[in-house]
């Protein structure tokens, strides 16, 4: 029997012509450092919902550090039990009906390197981040020997997934699989000086209820065998497809340079499929759902062709959108990079956009969670935040600024004001900052602090520095950090680089202040018009010296007004505004402020009156969240008391029509 050591060094022997010699299926040069490579192969029994899987993981320790361990994510074991972290944090008290079939797991059978070096007994369970010892969603093995920088090593995996009634995006309802985190993943090894680590260490969270993920970019070899009958998906190219005589089809996927592999089975999909220039979109729709069809082609190319213009062209030529079926809606709006379940409703108005609205958020995953791939465990925001941004931005853009979510029946929203609402409608608005690991959230929180705040928060910026500006940091951003795991502090860097540049000598906005204050910091934002006074300056009155005699004057009043504009701030943040002033004469002027002062006063004299005053007319600043104080008139808008009698006589037509 060979030593240890030996053996481990014969198995970085093997990775490293694994590795070197890998044939290029997809692109003809890597776009990533594709530092976790997985050969898969599994089989899914449909009756008793089980995977039988082998794996053959290639690691390529590309750090300057020696390693002596390697950790990983066990996901699926998040669904073992009630006490498991997921379970406890999602205040789920466990299966509604049999244990047996609504929870699930991974096991792990054999784990070896690639010599057949036994490393089963070295896998210890831990949790990192609670110290639960419930939970089983990280483990770590020992290596026997050290892994030198830049060299390799194989482990060989054989695994089997009992899995869920679909929960978390995953899992099984009747003849509906969505098949995701459901392989032994390598955690990401974070070297000195990689976002914010000091010091070489693994960044390998559990599984939280509120929290999603963080991978190594890799290749992917799938080879998923399963009956005849089912149509299968998945998150790669199409590679091959056999039929034996048992009545089993073995389909191979291959996929290059994405952080994750998902896929879906199921005896219902219809498939459509779409070209839009150098990608193959397939939708695997559901019956009921084909007038739906060209709505989730249209989506995703309004998508693609908006990120083509302000970030950079999708590289990739395949795309998968899954539909699932209503009683599989427990695995919809989930995102991969080169698959996303997207999520719509049978015989769904056109002027509900809701198909719309999952179909481009899901698909913007690919920019940010797969292409960046940031931290989503610590930093949710740099995800779903700058997603939610440009959700709103492609919806607004191609179905309309005021209608972009919904336009049916005279009601008319548009997707950022429903974005926005999310987190102007909260009653606490200071309970938490954006920047905090997304488990830390308050109960309730996490949506608002990491998708709608965000997004807000983004589009304020822009009215500041301007569109143009805006996504010439953005596209930076992108270009400097695609495939490279980025940080809020990266993000901050570069806007606050480009912003100096398009300065022009003059005095420039501080981008650290505002993320101080916006992401970092827990404070709302509100600006408001209190008061509007004007007085005639009076006439001379009262005893005035002249040539050194007293004499009374009682002059009568000027036809001069002095008039005043109280602002006032109520919130915490403090950021420059506007303010449209108008005269009674027509006359208006565009007032910049920007100052830390709680209350404050513009002031005006001439001969006509102020009649009102309006914070941000152009509504470049939407974090301020309350609007409704932002406008001030001393005189009656008729065009408003119009509108909204208009409204009402529309809405009491039709409530009429109702009944005759």
């Amino acid at each position: 029997m060979k030593p240890p050591a030996i053996k481990f060094f014969l198995s970085i022997f093997f990775a490293f012509f694994a590795i070197n010699f890998q044939a290029q299926y997809i692109f003809n040069l890597p776009l990533s450092n594709r530092q976790a490579n997985y050969i898969i192969r599994v089989n899914l029994n449909t009756e008793n919902k089980m995977l039988t899987a082998v794996q053959k993981l290639t690691y390529i320790n590309q750090s300057a550090d020696t390693l002596t361990e390697l950790q990983f994510h066990a996901y699926m074991n998040a669904f073992m039990n009630n006490q498991s972290t997921f379970m406890k944090e999602s205040n789920r008290p466990g299966s509604s009906g049999n244990p047996e079939w609504d929870f699930g797991f991974l096991k792990i059978n054999k784990l070896s390197l690639a010599d057949s070096a036994n490393l089963l007994p070295s896998l210890t369970y831990f949790s990192p981040d609670d110290n639960n010892p419930d939970d089983r969603t990280v483990f770590k093995i020992k290596l026997p020997g050290k892994l030198m920088p830049k060299d390799s090593v194989i482990l060989n995996f054989e695994f089997e997934v009992k899995l869920p009634k679909i929960i978390a995006r995953t899992g099984y309802v009747r003849d509906y699989f969505f098949i995701a985190q459901w392989f032994p993943k390598i955690g990401v090894y974070e070297p000195a000086g990689m976002r914010y680590a000091k010091r070489g260490a693994w960044n390998c969270h559990q599984f939280h209820a509120n929290s999603e993920f963080y991978s190594n970019f890799g290749t992917y070899d799938v080879y998923i065998t399963l009956p005849q009958e089912y149509v299968v998906g998945s998150g790669g190219k199409l590679m091959d497809k056999k039929e034996d005589a048992k009545g089993l089809t073995t389909w191979y996927f291959r996929a290059e340079d994405i952080v994750d592999f998902a896929w879906t089975a199921s005896k219902r999909f219809k498939v459509a499929e779409k070209q839009w220039n150098h990608v193959k979109i397939q939708l695997l729709y559901q019956p009921e759902h084909k007038d739906l069809v060209q709505r989730h082609f249209d989506a995703t190319i309004a998508a693609l062709e908006y990120f083509e213009e302000t970030l950079e062209t999708f590289p990739y030529p395949h795309l998968t959108i899954v539909d699932p079926p209503f009683y599989g809606m427990g695995s919809s709006g989930m995102e991969y990079t080169t698959l996303f379940t997207a999520g719509s409703f049978w015989n769904e108005p056109e002027g509900l956009r809701f198909t719309e609205m999952v179909t481009v958020h899901e698909f913007g995953h690919a920019y940010f969670m797969g292409m960046l791939a940031s931290n989503e465990f610590e930093e949710a925001w740099l995800d779903e935040g700058f997603n939610s941004y440009f959700e709103t931005k492609i919806l607004d853009h191609y179905y309309g600024k005021n209608t972009g979510l919904i336009d049916i029946a005279g009601i008319q929203i548009g997707d950022f004001e429903f974005s926005r609402s999310g987190y102007a409608s909260l009653k606490n608005k200071g309970m938490a900052e954006i920047y905090r690991n997304a488990w830390d959230y308050p109960y309730g929180g996490y949506g608002v602090y990491s998708y709608q705040k965000p997004a807000v928060v983004l589009q304020t910026l822009e009215g500041i520095v301007g569109e143009k500006v805006m996504y010439q940091i953005l596209k930076t951003y992108f270009k400097r950090w695609k495939f490279k795991h980025p940080s809020t502090r990266n993000f901050i860097e570069i806007a606050a680089e480009v912003i100096e540049a398009n300065s022009n000598g003059n005095p420039k906005f501080d981008i650290n202040q505002y993320f101080s204050q916006t992401v970092y910091g827990s404070g709302h934002m509100d600006y408001a018009v209190t008061d509007i006074s004007n007085q005639l300056k009076p006439g001379a009155q009262g005893w005035f010296e002249t040539t050194g005699n007293l004499a009374v004057k009682n002059e009568k009043s000027t036809d001069q007004y002095e008039s005043y504009v109280q602002i006032e701030r109520f919130g915490e943040v403090i950021l420059p505004v506007e303010v449209l002033v108008k005269f009674s004469s027509g006359r208006e002027v565009l007032e910049t402020f920007d100052s830390d002062q709680k209350r404050f006063r513009l002031k005006y004299s001439g001969p006509d009156r102020v009649v009102s005053a309006t914070i941000d007319p152009n509504f470049k600043i939407p974090l301020d969240t309350n609007v409704i104080n932002n406008s001030y008139s001393i005189t009656v808008k008729q065009a408003a008391k119009r509108k909204i009698f208009a409204t009402f006589l529309f809405w009491l037509q039709n409530f009429i029509q109702f009944f005759i």
